[in-house]
Order: structure tokens, then sequence, then C-alpha cells
């Protein structure tokens, strides 16, 4: 998961630069409005908006978005 996105943002939470997307049989995935993003340096959960930037989730976080967020809270050897 190392795809450049089409364009850089930074976490809306720690402001770090995320510059990954999800691919999808070895192509980039372009995200829709509501896919989730999780940053992987702070653990900050968004969701992305019409215009393609990161927002505060306005819907309940998955069931599979929490696990990803207890893995890099694992991995960081801090709670979720």
């Amino acid at each position: 998961m190392n795809t450049p996105h089409a364009h850089k943002q930074a976490c809306r939470v720690c402001g770090r630069m995320l510059d990954a997307q999800a691919e999808q049989r070895g192509l980039p995935v372009a995200p829709k409005v509501g896919d989730w993003s999780v940053c992987l340096y702070c653990g900050a959960v968004s969701q992305f908006g019409g215009d393609g930037i990161l927002k505060r989730p306005w819907e309940r976080v998955p069931e599979e978005v929490g696990r990803v967020i207890q893995v890099i809270a694992e991995a960081k050897g801090v709670s979720a």
C-alpha cells in the first residue's frame, strides 16, 4: 500500500503528510465520497468528502476500520 495519492494531503489531526492509498489488483483505487482513511502516524480516522479532502467522520466507524485502528495502536505500543 505505497501507491501515491493523486494529491498528497495532511492528516486532519496530526498534520503529517499522507501519500498512500489502497490498491486493487495492483492498481490504485480512487477514493469515493464517504470512503474511510486511517492515518498510520496517529491513528486518526477520517472520511473522504465530495471535494476529495479528508473530513471528520460523519458516520459510525465500521468494525473493520476499528480493527485497523487497534492494529496501529498495538504496533505503536499504545491503547486505542
